[in-house]
């Protein structure tokens, strides 16, 4: 005899359902304990609180380099050289990178409705945006670091970009409109622009067990080597948060789907 424990106009839970839900959070469980597990914080985090901390000192660098010692986190100057620095020809200045951003005044349409049943009263509104058209971005080519040369692509995808703050000292073409961050071609035409620094504070991460010691790195950008390591615990702990999150609302739906079925065969 099927026994209802509970029910509704969409569905109807028996106890056997129940029974099997529970069979299915236990082993949904312990199949998410085993990956959480598995997702190693601590020896991710050792790798950071033991590696050896190198402040603005090349010739310690060069030493646990020749010795092949393992992980360090150095912190010094990524300088740009004046070779390697880039510019656009309207902009005082050069960079480390610099990239310019066109955006246009365009008019787009929607239709809003009000009311409803017989009152529903519908009407095309227009509205304006400024909406992305095209972009032009350099970098430099090489940029040091303690004597050792990165290369400028990689190394600047990794860098918060800033806005540059336009004013008529550094935007050199007159007649234009400058207003904050953009500079206005025409009432629908503007221009914005970002930059990173020729010079800048930043910590990595490498093994100087490597063979090619800065083909492999993680970057902390304006961070010092204890910020870093900061870093690294917060974010170990928010992707374990997460997938405790992520998981639980997938046993849920697990269940929900498989209550929802007409589990007849149950009460066979």
């Amino acid at each position: 005899m099927k026994r209802i424990v509970y029910s509704n106009l969409y569905m109807e839970i028996t106890l056997r359902e129940i029974l099997v839900s529970i069979a299915i959070f236990l082993v949904l469980s312990g199949i998410g304990h085993l990956i959480y597990g598995n997702i190693d914080d601590k020896s991710v985090i050792k790798k950071y609180e033991t590696a050896q901390i190198i402040e603005d000192n090349k010739e310690k660098l060069d030493y646990l380099i020749n010795t092949k010692f393992g992980n360090v986190l150095v912190s010094s100057t990524f300088k740009t050289s004046d070779k390697d620095a880039v510019k656009f020809d309207e902009i005082n200045g050069k960079y480390a990178f610099i990239k310019r951003v066109k955006e246009r005044n365009t008019m787009h349409t929607r239709t809003v409705c009000s009311g409803s049943g017989k009152n529903n009263i519908c009407r095309t509104e227009t509205y304006w945006t400024w909406d992305y058209v095209d972009s032009d971005r350099k970098y430099a080519k090489n940029i040091d670091f303690l004597g050792y040369s990165f290369d400028g692509e990689k190394l600047l995808n990794q860098v918060t970009k800033k806005n540059l703050k336009l004013s008529e000292k550094i935007y050199k073409q007159k007649y234009k409109k400058i207003k904050d961050k953009y500079v206005y071609e025409t009432s629908d035409v503007r221009y914005y622009y970002e930059y990173i620094p020729l010079n800048f504070k930043a910590t990595i991460f490498t093994n100087t067990r490597d063979k090619e010691i800065f083909k492999d790195y993680t970057l902390f950008y304006e961070k010092t080597p204890e910020q870093a390591v900061e870093n690294i615990k917060s974010t170990t702990k928010t992707s374990k948060l997460l997938f405790i999150v992520v998981w639980s609302l997938m046993i849920a739906g697990v269940i929900y789907w498989y209550i929802s079925l007409d589990n007849n065969y149950l009460e066979d």
